[in-house]
């Protein structure tokens, strides 16, 4: 039977059979849309990348608001308007986050410049792990027998830098611009309330719709919140044990390093190998003794095997677990769009899109594929 127009143009995919196999076969249709298509997610990473100053805040601003809504929402229950509740949110957490940069920016600033002045003693300390070489010591001294001139060591020269507080707040107009955008636009975000939700269903005419929309936007905004809320309370659980073990030993500096672990576990993969380095570095220069300098380092891997194995599949559960695939991908690709910034936004941007897939019909086979 002959098939219509239309017919023909939805069987617009054929396969054919040859020597190696069954191949699939293009129309012209099929052709021009891959061409289009793949125009437009190059004129959309193109856009990413070269809009990355408005956009970082401006994502950074939407994953706060889910993170706070739960608290806007508590408020207006018990009668607090809304935007008063958004204000003392804001406030709060700009103040905290300036407390934080203040308080912790001089020992971060000790730490860079300490590390390469003293890494010589991890050197020392990794190497009385190994059987004593002789060649290698008469090198060192043969070597530090050339660098003495006259017998008097060299003039050092200490260039004094700025501190990382001092780099933050008095940094470049548009670090200054991007922390205005965020303040700003988390605070009326979170100000309007249901003021978009509203909108979204006025936009739909039926009434069944209405109620059907309403239940998908109030699903995805539960879900993200919850998924960014378990996964902040998560890191920082991480970082207060870590900061906590460290306390415990006499570790330097022992806040700055549980607010590392806290923020860079926002990046699984890449982050918990630079914690990991950082925690080894800053435990063989404290310590002497190599199992206590390790300790720091131990916890983190400790902590976070019990984390990953044990609590995040029961508190998150099958719904809202990510692919480790798509994870690493999503970390590779948002960190070369917007560098250190992207990889730390990276995990909650893919679990934000996770969640809006899974409510729409069309996009649920996407929503299956980030899903381990």
């Amino acid at each position: 039977m002959d098939q219509t127009p239309a017919a023909q143009a939805d069987a617009s995919i054929e396969t054919a059979q040859t020597d190696d196999g069954p191949v699939i076969v293009l129309s012209d249709a099929n052709k021009r849309s891959i061409s289009i298509t793949g125009i437009f997610v190059l004129l959309c990473l193109a856009a990413l990348y070269f809009a990355a100053n408005i956009l970082i805040p401006i994502a950074l601003a939407l994953l706060l608001s889910m993170l706070f809504s739960p608290v806007v929402r508590y408020g207006a229950r018990v009668g607090i308007p809304a935007p008063l509740t958004a204000a003392v949110t804001v406030v709060l957490t700009l103040a905290v986050i300036i407390a934080g940069i203040y308080g912790l920016s001089g020992s971060a600033q000790e730490w860079v410049e300490k590390v390469p002045r003293n890494f010589y003693r991890i050197e020392d300390l990794m190497r009385s792990m190994k059987e004593p070489i002789e060649k290698i010591k008469v090198a060192t001294e043969r070597v530090e027998s050339v660098t003495e001139i006259d017998g008097k060591q060299p003039v050092k020269v200490r260039v004094e830098r700025p501190g990382v507080a001092e780099q933050v707040l008095t940094g470049t107009p548009s670090i200054i611009a991007s922390i205005g955008i965020v303040v700003m636009l988390l605070y009326f975000l979170l100000a309007s309330g249901d003021t978009f939700v509203r909108k979204a269903v006025e936009l739909v005419p039926a009434l069944k719709d209405k109620k059907r929309v309403v239940e998908i936007l109030r699903s995805m905004q539960a879900d993200i919140s919850y998924y960014l809320i378990s996964l902040t309370l998560l890191n920082l659980s991480m970082g207060l044990v870590v900061g906590l073990v460290s306390w415990s030993i006499d570790l330097p500096n022992p806040v700055l390093w549980g607010v590392v672990v806290s923020v860079l576990s926002f990046a699984p993969f890449a982050g918990s190998a630079v914690i990991s380095l950082i925690l080894s570095f800053v435990g063989l220069l404290s310590f002497s003794d190599l199992y206590l300098a390790l300790t720091p380092l131990a916890t983190y891997l400790v902590v976070m095997f019990i984390t990953n194995n044990l609590i995040v599949p029961h508190l998150l559960g099958q719904r809202l677990a990510l692919n480790p695939v798509a994870i690493f991908v999503s970390i590779i690709f948002w960190g070369w769009l917007w560098g250190v910034i992207g990889a730390l936004l990276a995990v909650p941007l893919l679990a934000a899109f996770k969640i809006i897939c899974d409510r729409i019909d069309s996009m649920q086979p996407v929503a299956e594929f980030l899903s381990p």
